[in-house]
């Protein structure tokens, strides 16, 4: 309520006071002789003079070894990596247990790791990555240091599953691609683009690698709208088309299977309150002819499912409604579930089994890199701006 500025606290604050005042503020607070005040701020220096830096593990030293158990590291832990990555982890049959856990906060990575029992606890991302009793990282931090910690993990000889963006900037992204081609032999590397791996996509692309036409598919995104302040939008975020639609052109990618060879975009821009990153439609050509169109938009009405594409081919047709149920015309393979799935599990279970079985890029560097560049040229194109 207050940061939607439903509520006013300023009114009730009467005045501001260093640390070093407290005891007289407190005192005044209680002073049962005249007017007292409702609230007095404390204000705490940013740094206290002849005092060591405090060091960011609070907890604990490498867990022994285990044979054929990874030891694994979750750097971030917000509502998705709660929600979604850790029941997903714990929900896996292979042999995998969270060992260290590290969040802005100490306070929250203390809970966190008391409640999943790992023994290495930081606020401190490098900790993580260069503790020797860790195998491989989750990384599901805020989207603008994916990278950084990506490099600093992949540098550290540690497997890496990074919630998508792989990137938010161009001198991000090839600073990971000259430290990925560097590698003789690199470790497992994933990015979340976890709509591929839905057992939906999995079925179309079934049905289309036998396929003697291009494809035509359109993707429609009906986004919602987010509070201007939402941290997706800010700089932390990059905004809805690098932080999120690249889900749908890796989709694209996943389903058409040939390189990016043409795009175009166009976006709204007829009024100052909506965002053209989150408003616009996207033309895609790919080099066996294939067309994509992704329509984005947070203007629509919210009871409206926000999944929805088409995919036709060789006189077929397929539909896919929100990550549900799959629809399909002139080929049999109709696939409803009482549940959506986005493909999270199905996910982390390939990165698993490539960390078993040796293999460095369960989705192709070559398309993830492709995936990333694209999203930073469209947003590049509707905001009229150079990436950094």
């Amino acid at each position: 309520l207050i940061r939607q500025k439903r509520i006013d606290v300023e009114s009730l604050i009467n005045r501001e006071v260093a640390l070093e005042e407290v005891t007289a503020a407190y005192d005044e607070l209680g002073n049962k002789e005249g007017p007292n005040p409702l609230a007095v701020v404390i204000a705490y220096p940013d740094s206290v003079p002849g005092h060591p830096e405090v060091k960011p593990l609070i907890k604990m030293a490498p867990p022994p070894a285990q044979n054929g158990v990874i030891s694994l590291g979750l750097i971030g832990a917000g509502s998705f990596a709660k929600s979604t990555h850790i029941p997903n982890l714990e929900n896996l049959k292979q042999g995998i247990r969270i060992v260290g856990v590290c969040t802005g906060t100490g306070a929250t990575a203390s809970t966190l790791g008391r409640q999943l029992n790992a023994p290495i606890i930081s606020n401190d991302y490098r900790e993580i990555v260069n503790s020797p009793g860790i195998d491989a990282v989750l990384v599901s931090t805020r989207h603008h240091n994916h990278a950084e910690i990506a490099e600093a993990a992949l540098k550290a000889d540690k497997h890496v599953y990074l919630e998508k963006p792989l990137a938010l900037t161009l001198n991000q992204l090839d600073s990971l691609d000259r430290t990925v081609r560097g590698m003789s032999s690199c470790p497992v590397f994933m990015v979340g683009f976890n709509r591929r791996y839905s057992p939906f996509a999995r079925q179309l692309a079934e049905l289309l690698s036998r396929r003697t036409t291009p494809l035509v598919i359109t993707y429609r995104v009906n986004a919602g709208t987010l509070p201007a302040n939402h941290w997706s939008v800010t700089e932390e975020g990059g905004g809805r088309l690098r932080g999120e639609a690249c889900h749908m052109v890796d989709l694209f990618r996943f389903l058409v299977n040939k390189p990016l060879e043409e795009y175009d975009i166009q976006a709204l821009r007829s009024q100052p309150n909506l965002r053209p990153d989150e408003n616009f439609v996207a033309h895609f050509r790919y080099a066996d002819g294939s067309l994509c169109t992704l329509v984005y938009t947070a203007i629509g009405n919210r009871e409206l499912a926000k999944e929805w594409v088409e995919v036709h081919w060789d006189g077929r047709s397929g539909v896919l409604d929100d990550f549900k149920e799959l629809s399909l015309y002139g080929c049999s393979g109709n696939l409803s579930l009482s549940r959506q799935d986005k493909g999270h599990p199905a996910a982390l279970e390939s990165f698993i089994n490539a960390i078993s079985s040796g293999i460095s890029f369960p989705t192709p560097w070559e398309q993830l890199y492709e995936t990333t560049q694209l999203t930073i040229a469209l947003d590049r194109e509707v905001w009229g701006r150079l990436p950094a």
